[in-house]
């Protein structure tokens, strides 16, 4: 039955408008609640709500948390910045074409170099750049740098006493003379699959620990790993050719050296004072061409 069949018949015209209006306002009200209630909109409506409440829930907006979160890993510190041009003391190289540091004068620290100073590119180190810098803790060169044969730069890091690692360009085709020599916290380094050449006293006297040369690397020059008291693994890779005079003397505490069984030239006192080693290692380094003593 209709709402409207059951208005008394004998109610005036007055009263069957005032109920009319009435029960019209509230199916309205009725239908229009079921129609949000079911509409896409409203089940949008409803799941944005839960986020909502969730987001506020948990303590603040999606973006107060990503903002919180940037906040806190910069305060958690250790992250290297790039060096300011006003931490360098630098000029142009000889053919002009890019920017040669010549000496670091920041306060240390985790940094970078940067890859270009006033628009130009930074391409080569001078002597010693670093060198005695003892606040420095880590360094990333840029790849904007090439390390070779030509123009090679000497002690670059020797005696920072307490840089724990640098990460040299992918263009690092040799380890320059004395770059890391009495580096005593370089615990460990990773060396540019392109390295040919570890030079004279590279790493003598430094903190390393163990040393893996990848494939490519042929020589190893005098002193180059000379009294690394620290020093306790060294993996060589086939492209060895040649272990200059007292390469590894002084290493003390040497005791896994993973050499290529094939000849190649090893120079005298080699591995003198590396008495740690055991004598089937000592003889694996025999088979490959040492004639000198151990102790």
């Amino acid at each position: 039955m209709s709402a409207k069949d059951k208005i008394n018949p004998f109610c005036g015209k007055l009263l069957f408008k005032g109920l009319t209006i009435v029960l019209l306002a509230t199916i309205i009200a009725c239908s229009g609640g079921k129609k949000e209630a079911v509409s896409p909109a409203g089940k949008t409506e409803a799941g944005n709500s839960v986020g909502k409440v969730e987001s506020e829930s948990s303590g603040g907006s999606a973006k107060e948390a990503v903002s919180g979160g940037k906040e806190a890993q910069s305060k958690s510190g250790g992250k290297p910045v790039v060096a300011p041009a006003s931490d360098f003391k630098y000029d142009l190289t000889r053919d002009g074409e890019g920017v040669q540091l010549n000496e670091y004068i920041g306060k240390g620290g985790d940094i970078i170099v940067p890859s270009e100073i006033e628009g130009m590119p930074v391409v080569q180190l001078g002597r010693a750049v670093f060198a005695q810098c003892r606040n420095l803790t880590s360094v990333v060169l840029p790849d904007t740098i090439t390390i070779d044969q030509d123009g090679i730069a000497e002690a670059m890091f020797m005696s920072c006493k307490n840089l724990r690692s640098v990460t040299l360009p992918n263009d690092t085709w040799i380890i320059p003379n004395r770059w890391f020599s009495m580096c005593s916290s370089l615990a460990s380094i990773t060396i540019p699959d392109i390295v040919e050449v570890i030079d004279q006293s590279a790493f003598a006297d430094s903190g390393l620990t163990s040393i893996v040369l990848p494939e490519g690397v042929g020589y190893i020059l005098s002193e180059a790993f000379n009294s690394c008291k620290n020093l306790k693994s060294v993996t060589l890779p086939e492209s060895i050719e040649r272990i200059s005079v007292r390469a590894f003397a002084g290493c003390e505490n040497l005791e896994t050296f993973n050499i290529p069984s094939k000849k190649i030239r090893i120079d005298d006192d080699a591995f003198l004072g590396c008495t740690k080693l055991s004598l089937a290692t000592r003889k694996a380094i025999q088979d490959a061409g040492y004639r000198d003593r151990f102790n």
